[in-house]
């Protein structure tokens, strides 16, 4: 490969790792913003104690409000 193949094929890689990023990261705050919401519904309206620990918020990071709804439901169910 000469270097001008290179050079494009360096450039279509650092945009492809761009947008692979900038996805990541803003479905990671999409899942903290509705994660934090289902939290507030659960405490606020429910009156579900739940603690937001490191934990929690690293799965509401990668799950969004579905680690909030499975407490939520384990409470309910007086599991």
């Amino acid at each position: 490969m000469d270097i001008t193949m290179q050079g494009i094929l360096g450039v279509i890689a650092v945009i492809v790792l761009f947008k692979l990023a900038f996805y990541t990261v803003k479905k990671v705050i999409i899942h903290v913003i509705t994660g934090y919401a289902a939290y507030y519904i659960a405490t606020a309206y429910f009156g579900i104690p739940i603690d937001l620990g490191i934990m929690m918020w690293a799965l509401m990071a990668l799950f969004g409000p579905l680690p909030i709804v499975a407490v939520g439901l384990w409470d309910y169910f007086g599991a």
